[in-house]
């Protein structure tokens, strides 16, 4: 199936098409959001040793307490089994949040709080009864960390204050901890461990309670720190980018800890690297800036062992790679060949073929090249580029996926499906996440093998509030044709009219019409793909006319006599 609209504005978040962008690793994402957080579990007996303000009855010994580290009452501490969890709130608000979420645990009987009361003594009273009661104590738990959030709160398992981190604030180390990801108020996750390693979580308190930053460090088996990401607040709020990532040397030590290896910094605060500090024997080696976060270095600060300036201005490859940009922008493939030829040559010859500097034009090279109709030499760029270590990150996914692209439209769609799989393997062992244009050309190509239920779950994983309208119309025109494909009539049809909405949403539903042609026709649905093409054809037959002739989508209705009279009605 040829894919022909502009994927650029398909997906809000793409690798193929952010091709110039770095950015900093899915994971950093902050496992500390301030919007809200929901910590939802059964409060049943807690330690009788910690009592606060708050206090349950003898049966229930629940509190929540002010930690006497915080003598401004910012903290709410939460002891359920054992556990701890701390809630930050605005000190001025904590009665009435409190309150406001024991009246709704307790529901009608809230009554029980008399006018003549004041908050604490209705506290006081609603307390033991809301406890007596599990469903409402689990309401009230939730409501607590939920209602808190709307006040700066983090929620947090396993936690526990870690004295004076700095002179000017303290810290909160917790073991793990729950994520909303979509601030709806519902957890999403609890964060997890990765590899094995012993993660440990930092939340760092100014002297006034307000929260300065979150850190994630990870530990080794043999308890030493191998990397650390630093989330600063922005405005006092913790927002979705790490602002810095230190990786360590797992080789060379300096005293009992790890040596710097590399350190990365996010300075704009949007999710992209604007300069990585090198390290080598554990002193600076230099300083790469890409400060228009397009991939090209457009500067190098070297330093000598003394950690002074050796020289600045360095340029390797960067005017070149800018060239084959515009050039590549404005599809003269010819020239955008030339100058990424010369961008590789350069920098080949200052920092060696294997290097990660020739990652990403090495994969522009390519694509060129495919683009130009040379799928001989784009092959040949592309298969260097996924056997190197140092393109792992990024450009594997990337250069696996123009592999693919270029076996659909050679319709090898056996060799298409194991580059798209390598794709997605690749993509995933770094991030996590799946990309949308990995799992959407990994639909389309099981479609065109007929294997339907493997494309229908591909489809149906894939999050609308990751698609744009355009990206919609992909998503349930080939989700309704993997249906059809299964023998779900009634589904299928109800993916195909809600694409052709999504079309018309993005505007682009004379090249909705064509593509839904093409589903039919390799379904081998001859009416169905004769009357789309038809709109097709009368919506814009000097662009279709031409095209149908030579796709190969429609080769199982092209002897069809229904095909031929429409073809020739507009020869």
């Amino acid at each position: 199936m040829t894919i022909r609209f502009n994927f650029a504005t398909v997906f809000r978040n793409s690798i193929v098409f952010a091709i110039m962008a770095m950015a900093l690793p899915a994971y950093a994402a902050p496992f500390i959001d301030s919007t809200k957080m929901q910590a939802i579990q059964r409060l049943r007996s807690a330690d009788e040793s910690v009592m606060g303000p708050f206090v349950g009855s003898a049966n229930y010994p629940w509190t929540v307490s002010f930690d006497t580290v915080e003598s401004d009452g910012t903290v709410w501490l939460i002891q359920t089994d054992g556990i701890n969890q701390y809630v930050l709130v605005d000190a001025d608000n904590q009665l009435e949040i409190m309150l406001k979420a024991l009246k709704s645990a307790a529901g009608e009987d809230w009554s029980r709080c008399e006018r003549s009361m004041t908050p604490q003594e209705c506290i006081n009273e609603l307390i033991d009864y809301v406890f007596a009661d599990s469903d409402r104590s689990l309401k009230l738990s939730a409501l607590l960390l939920l209602w808190g959030g709307a006040l700066n709160v983090i929620a947090a398992q396993n936690c526990q204050f870690t004295g004076e981190i700095h002179e000017d604030y303290r810290g909160i180390e917790c073991v793990e901890s729950y994520v909303d990801e979509d601030s709806d108020g519902v957890i999403d996750y609890v964060q997890p461990k990765r590899n094995s390693l012993n993660e440990r979580y930092y939340i760092y308190l100014n002297a006034d309670g307000a929260v300065r930053e979150s850190k994630l460090s990870l530990f080794d088996s043999e308890e030493r720190e191998i990397e650390r990401r630093i989330n600063r607040t922005a405005n006092g709020v913790l927002d979705n980018y790490i602002d810095e990532v230190v990786y360590y040397d797992s080789t060379r030590e300096s005293g009992t800890t790890l040596c710097v290896s590399r350190v990365v910094h996010d300075e704009n605060n949007d999710g992209k690297v604007d300069y990585t500090e090198y390290y080598t024997n554990c002193s600076k080696e230099r300083t790469e800036y890409d400060q228009n976060n397009n991939g090209v270095i457009e500067e190098i600060v070297r330093f000598d062992d003394s950690g002074n300036v050796r020289d600045d201005g360095f340029r390797i490859g960067a005017d070149s790679k800018t060239a084959g940009h515009k050039a590549f922008e404005e599809q003269r493939y010819a020239d955008a060949i030339a100058h990424y030829e010369r961008a590789v040559f350069e920098l080949e010859t200052e920092w060696g073929r294997a290097d990660g500097k020739l990652c990403s034009p090495l994969t522009e090279l390519g694509q060129a090249y495919m683009l130009n109709g040379d799928y001989t030499r784009a092959r040949a760029q592309l298969i260097t580029v996924v056997q190197n270590a140092e393109c792992r990150a990024f450009e594997h996914p990337r250069a696996y996926l123009l592999l693919t692209q270029m076996s659909n439209n050679e319709r090898n769609f056996p060799e298409a499906l194991q580059f798209i799989d390598q794709a997605r393997s690749a993509q995933l062992g770094e991030w996590e996440q799946p990309d949308v244009d990995l799992e959407l050309w990994a639909g389309i190509i099981r479609f065109q093998l007929k294997k339907y239920a493997e494309c229908a779950q591909i489809f149906d994983a894939l999050s609308d509030a990751d698609l744009s309208d355009q990206g919609r119309f992909y998503k349930y025109s080939l989700f309704g044709g993997c249906q059809i494909g299964l023998g779900n009539e009634s589904a299928g049809m109800i993916s195909i009219n809600t694409s052709i909405q999504a079309a018309n949403a993005a505007g682009i539903l004379a090249d909705a019409q064509y593509m839904l042609a093409s589903i039919f026709a390799v379904l081998s649905r001859t009416e169905s793909a004769l009357t789309y093409l038809r709109k097709a054809l009368e919506a814009n037959r000097d662009v279709f006319y031409s095209r149908v002739l030579e796709d190969h989508d429609f080769d199982n209705i092209r002897m069809q006599p229904g095909f031929k009279q429409l073809i020739s009605e507009f020869e």
